[in-house]
């Protein structure tokens, strides 16, 4: 804690008048560059070196601490230090100087009855003590005297002599040199104040001008986040929508996945139905090999249902045209199916379903997106008609009856 923290700035300035030279205030002023800018310190009284450090003391610690270092390398060490160290000693120290009436008196008496340890050194001290008191007493009768032979040896009758003119011409002009002065010095102190206030509108201009940019700069950050928000939910939409997107795709491949199996299993049935076809006329070849020739021209006699059941297909140029647009796997199925219906076209594996409004009209399914549309001639002729897409089936139905 600084020194003089506990005194006001009137008494931190007498202090550091009476206790430190003008030499000493000139160097800390001209070192800490306490003076207002332009100020010629030559010229400058203690006084007002002693304001200057004083305008500082209470808010520049590196000015308070040069002015106590200065204090102290001034004054020294106060024997009293020990005294008021603690709450009695410094009571009784001010009411020594402050209040007592006869303080050399009172510090005898104190010297006198103090007890303890230090008792014979108080006594010893307040001897010293008593004696300055005689000291003081004998100056002062000695003064008397002479004052009392100075009346004496004065003329009675002499007249009070006149004041000088210029003696009191040049009181005058030092009174009013001094009064100049400190007009001067109040005057640079408001110039100091204007200055002081000057720099803290300055100041607080910038202050409002950073607290406008950092709202503006608050503002926008509010704004950004609610623009982020706004896209993170829109984010979040579109996520959820693409997901369910994502979800029917893929119902829609199992569904498809499904429809292929049905297909793959419908026509392994049909190569199933084709192997038993094949192997049933195999062993009938087999067994027609192996009779005599008259035997088997007897039993052909005998089953002419063999050959009753088989039918001519008759190809359109519709059906050629229909088969350009179809992959080989197709055509190879189609094909097998028009075998199948040329030799039994009421075999169950076909599956045929008549076409409503197309009497004699029908379709047999070939892959899970492809029918085969025939129709049954007289004479055991089958018309091979077209081999469409399921979804066209609508459209050629409307375009035959159009026919």
């Amino acid at each position: 804690m600084a020194f003089l923290s506990p005194l006001g700035d009137e008494q931190r300035t007498t202090f550091l008048v009476v206790s430190l030279s003008q030499r000493t205030l000139l160097r800390l002023v001209g070192a800490l560059g306490t003076a207002p800018k332009g100020s010629r310190l030559d010229r400058m009284s203690i006084w007002e070196l002693a304001r200057t450090l004083v305008d500082f003391y209470g808010n520049d610690a590196e000015v308070a601490a040069e002015v106590d270092r200065a204090l102290e390398r001034e004054i020294g060490i106060s024997p009293l230090a020990p005294a008021a160290a603690t709450l009695e000693g410094a009571t009784a120290l001010s009411d020594l100087v402050l209040t007592s009436r006869d303080p050399l008196r009172d510090l005898a008496w104190a010297l006198l009855s103090a007890g303890g340890d230090a008792s014979e050194a108080a006594r010893t001290r307040a001897a010293e003590a008593i004696q300055a008191i005689i000291t003081e007493y004998d100056d002062a009768e000695a003064r008397a005297r002479a004052e009392e032979e100075q009346r004496k040896n004065a003329e009675p009758d002499a007249a009070p002599a006149e004041p000088d003119p210029e003696e009191i011409a040049r009181r005058v002009e030092k009174e009013t040199a001094s009064a100049k002065r400190g007009r001067e010095r109040a005057l640079k102190r408001v110039d100091d104040m204007r200055s002081r206030l000057v720099e803290l509108e300055e100041s607080l201009a910038a202050a409002r001008k950073e607290v406008r940019t950092e709202r503006t700069g608050r503002v926008e950050a509010e704004a950004a986040a609610s623009r982020l928000a706004g896209e993170r939910d829109e984010a979040r939409s579109r996520l959820q929508a693409r997901t369910s997107g994502e979800v029917q795709r893929l119902k829609d491949l199992i569904e498809d996945e499904r429809e292929r199996r049905r297909t793959a299993e419908e026509d392994l049935d049909e190569a199933r139905d084709a192997e038993a076809r094949a192997s049933a006329r195999l062993r009938e070849l087999e067994e027609r090999r192996a009779a005599p020739g008259e035997a088997g021209g007897e039993a052909a006699r005998a089953d002419p249902a063999s050959t009753a059941t088989w039918s001519l297909p008759v190809f359109t140029g519709e059906f050629y045209d229909s088969i350009r647009s179809w992959d080989r796997k197709v055509l190879r199925t189609a094909f097998d199916k028009i075998v199948r219906l040329a030799e039994d076209w009421r075999h169950p594996s076909l599956r045929a379903i008549p076409l409503e409004g197309l009497p004699g009209h029908y379709r047999i399914r070939i892959a899970s997106d492809v029918r085969l549309i025939y129709r049954l001639l007289d004479g055991g002729r089958i018309e091979i008609l077209s081999l469409i897409d399921r979804e066209d089936l609508q459209r050629y139905i409307r375009t035959a009856k159009t026919r």
